[in-house]
């Protein structure tokens, strides 16, 4: 089959890359899209690019494709043509990615993002099924934030094919905007375990090392996270807290300064993912402090490499960590919790500590492994294409 994956921006994040080389392995044809924002390594085999910066890139791509659709399949470009006119959706920077899914027609077109849906439903219009991620923010968050977004998913979502959830908190928060459940499969994100080698610790450290990674946003919690640290200081446990990736606005860097934590907490810049491969293993404990999540990557990538995790029970965090058995989960917005976790954690023996992150390894071998992902997306595409 040919499938054809939206992903709004290239180079693409790390687990939609894992998808798209997972599902060329197995001999589909697969048509990566979306605006060029940085370096693109050479595709691999069976992988076709799609993709033009801002600008004349850009134009260039639109008139190739304008070109192509008015000598080969005028009557289908009319046709969208009208549709797009309807909708508003006529500007040549849009039609310059609608083009060429209409000139490949592929059999599957799966958008990576949902704030994009109402960009996307056309293709419905020309037998070109689509496939929609349900993932964390676009879900969770901005349909509440944006009542013209949540009338959008109530509208259109009933008209998409089939849904790729990647919880199954996930996968109930989208009924709410008239998913249907039947047309809904859950598929954990797959690791490439081969690149993320189990390392046993030997000792826990002393002072305690402590990393949250991910983007500067209130629902990260990171507030919250300060706050924790800093009644772990006050029960006489030494630590260490980094911060990766976040730049630090002001209201946390207010925090910072007003609990006095400038010689406990560091925050360190965006940096490569073998970079932080290297840091999470040389910790004792990744902390998600997040309000909400669909499943947090970092935390299955911590899990896999040796790194006792925390997390709180948002959104599909519990389908992943069980309490005292492979990690750690506390309530969201608790600070007390988050830093009596990190206390007791800081009192295990070497033995308990491993036996966590021995079972944690043993999860993410088991339901998180980059196989059963692209069994799991073939299995939706199938379904999708038999209904």
């Amino acid at each position: 089959m040919t499938i054809a994956v939206f992903t709004g921006e290239l180079p693409t994040t790390v687990f939609v890359q894992r998808l798209v080389d997972g599902l060329a392995k197995t001999g589909s044809r697969v048509i990566v899209m979306g605006k060029i924002k940085g370096y693109l390594s050479p595709s691999s085999s069976g992988i076709q690019i799609i993709g033009a910066r801002e600008g004349l890139s850009l134009f260039f791509l639109f008139l190739k494709y304008f070109t192509l659709l008015r000598f080969k399949k005028p009557g289908q470009k009319k046709k969208l043509d009208v549709l797009l006119q309807q909708k508003a959706q006529y500007s040549w920077k849009k039609r310059a990615f609608y083009y060429p899914v209409l000139y490949y027609q592929p059999n599957v077109f799966h958008l990576q993002w949902a704030k994009s849906v109402s960009d996307w439903i056309w293709v419905e219009e020309f037998d070109i099924r689509m496939v929609l991620s349900l993932r964390g923010t676009h879900i969770n968050n901005s349909p509440l934030h944006s009542t013209k977004l949540a009338q959008d998913y109530r509208d259109i979502f009933p008209k998409v094919s089939r849904f790729h959830a990647v919880s199954n908190a996930i996968a109930l928060q989208a009924q709410k905007y008239s998913a249907s459940i039947d047309r809904i499969d859950t598929v954990y994100s797959g690791l490439p375990l081969e690149e993320l080698p189990f390392k046993q610790k030997q000792s826990i450290s002393k002072p305690l090392r402590i990393i949250s990674i991910g983007r500067n946003h209130w629902i990260k919690g990171y507030l919250h996270a300060l706050d924790a640290v800093a009644k772990l200081r006050s029960s006489g446990v030494s630590f260490h807290y980094s911060l990766v990736g976040i730049d630090p606005d002001e209201e946390l860097l207010f925090q910072y300064h007003e609990l006095g934590l400038e010689n406990e907490v560091q925050f360190l810049p965006y940096m490569p993912f073998h970079q932080v491969k290297e840091l999470i293993q040389s910790c004792d404990v990744l902390l998600l402090p997040s309000i909400e999540e669909g499943i947090a990557n970092v935390v299955l990538e911590a899990m896999a490499l040796g790194t006792l995790v925390v997390t709180t029970d948002c959104g599909g965090m519990t389908e992943v960590v069980s309490n005292h058995m492979n990690g750690f989960v506390v309530p969201i917005l608790d600070s007390d919790a988050i830093a009596n976790a990190l206390r007791y954690i800081s009192n295990l023996s070497i033995e308990e500590y491993q036996s966590i992150t021995v079972a944690a390894r043993m999860k993410i071998e088991q339901d998180f492994n980059e196989q059963r992902m692209i069994d799991g997306m073939q299995s939706i595409y199938k379904k999708v294409l038999d209904s």
